[in-house]
């Protein structure tokens, strides 16, 4: 060959040769990108890992490797994390993205009639529920999502009608059932509200939460022996659950098995040293065993956990204005306490009413008690309180109007 021609004929073997490494660095680099597997993202929302699978189905979400039905899961994922990161209007984003790529999508639908909801526009909401409830018809999530549309309506009825439906749907959900249950509960439905519950503990015997509400609505309907069962078979299952020991604890006193109420009271705060509740409960037992001195040291503990939560302003109030003993009395500061718990509601509560009344008849304010008193007993019936509790009330009032103040009997 003319030597002329060599050098560049090497320098063209030299380039192609450079092209062609090139090249295959190029396609071994596309094949270095894993696709994404949509499907892992479910583990991440099963952990409840909403940032990373926040982070995870964005990454997926921008894949030019899926098809539409798999971005459109990616989106769904994607709307699920925001929802639980509290960022409804991102959700509500994704979640469009999710059913403009896949209208079939159930989830997708879900989504967003989840971050409708989290946003207040319900018409929306109810349209996208129901749509996900039409193409996959055993989703519960839609019917109990349906429930909580028509609660914020405010038609009881239909809600209880969508909340049945789920329980229906999926009824070894141990969760959906409590849930239903102390709906029950919340609304005066408690023969129905024990019904649902000890269906629901059939399918979780193990549950201490699920005892503990049954027995909360087994007092409402005055079977004490039945709720105090329940209190126990809590503790059994949770000794330190706290809500059980309050509540078997005022029980118990109830009963007057006041060492028994104290002794509950007592470790569960051995256990939750912080606790209000349990707080509250042992001074009642202790105002009920004659120990107010000691009562008022619960009762001081628990304002200074938590005194700017009305509950706890009303109880002390209510303590202040009733105890028997003269020098732990204090009318002038139940009056503002329970001011202040009222102020502090966004809807009127009846008992604090009451507790308004008590305290100004405690600090000599009779005219006043009397209007508040009344008033209370309007809310009461209202509220639709029990005979029993609105007959109290009345004789409290008759009391006020004879100027006598009223005090908790001892040993009651």
């Amino acid at each position: 060959m003319d030597s002329r021609y060599v050098r560049p004929f090497v320098r063209c073997l030299v380039a192609c040769a450079l092209c062609s490494a090139m090249l295959l660095s190029a396609v071994a680099g596309a094949m270095a990108v894993k696709r994404p597997d949509v499907g892992a993202l479910q583990g991440v929302a099963e952990a409840a890992q909403w940032e990373s699978l926040k982070e995870q189905a964005t990454a997926d979400s921008q894949s030019d490797m899926l098809t539409d039905k798999e971005l459109a899961q990616a989106f769904t994922y994607l709307a699920l994390a925001e929802l639980n990161l509290d960022s409804p209007g991102p959700a509500l984003d994704a979640a469009d993205r999710s059913v403009s790529l896949d209208d079939t999508n159930a989830r997708g639908w879900l989504m967003r009639g989840s971050a409708y909801m989290m946003l207040r526009q319900l018409a929306p909401a109810e349209e996208d529920f129901n749509k996900a409830l039409h193409l996959e018809p055993g989703m519960w999530e839609a019917a109990r999502n349906l429930a909580e549309v028509q609660l914020a309506r405010g038609d009881l009825p239909a809600a209880l009608d969508w909340f049945a439906k789920a329980v229906g749907l999926a009824p070894q959900n141990a969760d959906l059932g409590m849930e239903y249950g102390l709906l029950l509960h919340t609304y005066g439905l408690h023969a129905k509200a024990e019904q649902v519950l000890t269906d629901t503990i059939v399918v979780a015997q193990d549950s201490p939460a699920l005892f503990n509400n049954r027995g909360m609505v087994r007092l409402a309907l005055d079977h004490y022996d039945d709720a105090l069962s329940d209190f126990s078979r809590a503790i059994v299952l949770d000794p330190g659950n706290a809500e059980a020991l309050v509540n078997r604890g005022n029980v118990l006193r109830a009963f007057k098995r006041y060492d028994d109420s104290l002794a509950d009271f007592t470790a569960g705060i051995s256990a939750h040293p912080d606790s209000i509740k349990l707080l509250i409960g042992r001074a009642y037992t202790l105002v009920a065993m004659g120990r107010y001195t000691d009562a008022a040291t619960d009762m001081n503990s628990a304002y200074t956990l938590g005194n700017v939560d009305p509950y706890v302003l009303n109880e002390v109030a209510w303590f202040l204005a009733t105890c028997p003993q003269d020098d732990i009395r204090d009318g002038n500061r139940a009056v503002r306490l329970s001011r202040e718990a009222i102020g502090l509601v966004p809807n009127p509560v009846p008992g604090y009413y009451d507790t308004l009344a008590a305290a100004y008849a405690a600090d000599g304010m009779f005219a006043d008690a009397i209007e508040v008193q009344t008033q209370a007993l309007s809310l009461g019936r209202r509220a639709g309180l029990t005979e029993p509790q609105l007959k109290e009330w009345q004789e409290r009032l008759e009391g006020y109007e004879q100027k006598i103040p009223y005090h908790i009997p001892p040993q009651q």
